[in-house]
């Protein structure tokens, strides 16, 4: 399992709280143990995208399993303002 860096990195960067890390990071980090309709770290980064570093965001998003579909996620999130190239749907690294 090989997690870009830039996802390890963006999570250390959003998450100070070294417990809400470990929890971000093992909700994120288990995507790549999934059978998902989408690619894990374009998931992981539409994720981190949408929570803006607020871990309640991150516990809905996993209590909802990704708003009820993966793509529905990230076209949400594509949807919303931010550091990513619009129309690249989390395929892209962080800068």
């Amino acid at each position: 399992m090989d997690i870009p860096l830039d996802i390890v990195e963006k999570i250390k960067a959003m998450y100070p709280s070294i417990s809400e890390q470990s929890e971000v990071e093992a909700f994120i980090f288990s995507f790549w143990t999934m059978n998902l309709n989408v690619g894990p770290a374009q998931l992981a980064r539409a994720v981190l995208h949408l929570s803006k570093g607020n871990i309640d965001t991150i516990r809905n998003i996993a209590q909802t399993n990704f708003y009820g579909d993966p793509r529905d996620l990230i076209v949400i999130a594509n949807g919303k303002p931010g550091e990513h190239s619009a129309g690249s749907y989390f395929n892209e690294p962080f800068a």
